[in-house]
């Protein structure tokens, strides 16, 4: 394990170029890219919110698992 989502790490090129970035696991350390993350955390967060505060969201969360069949 490289990082968590959203940390910076140093990696080699070749390792960037040929095994994170078609996997679309990283993005290059520029500010464009960076932009796009603090965006795309704010639109999750607004999500997970709205999601949460549901009185839908126990039975939503048990049919995911159902469906995933992750129960015991």
């Amino acid at each position: 394990m490289l990082g968590k989502a959203g940390q910076t790490v140093k990696v080699a090129p070749g390792h960037f170029r040929n095994h994170l970035m078609p996997k679309l696991l990283a993005v290059p350390n520029i500010e464009k890219f960076a932009h796009l993350i603090r965006e795309q955390r704010k639109v999750l967060l607004k999500f997970l919110t709205f999601i949460l505060s549901s009185p839908m969201c126990l039975l939503v969360f048990f049919y995911v698992v159902k469906v995933a069949g992750l129960e015991s």
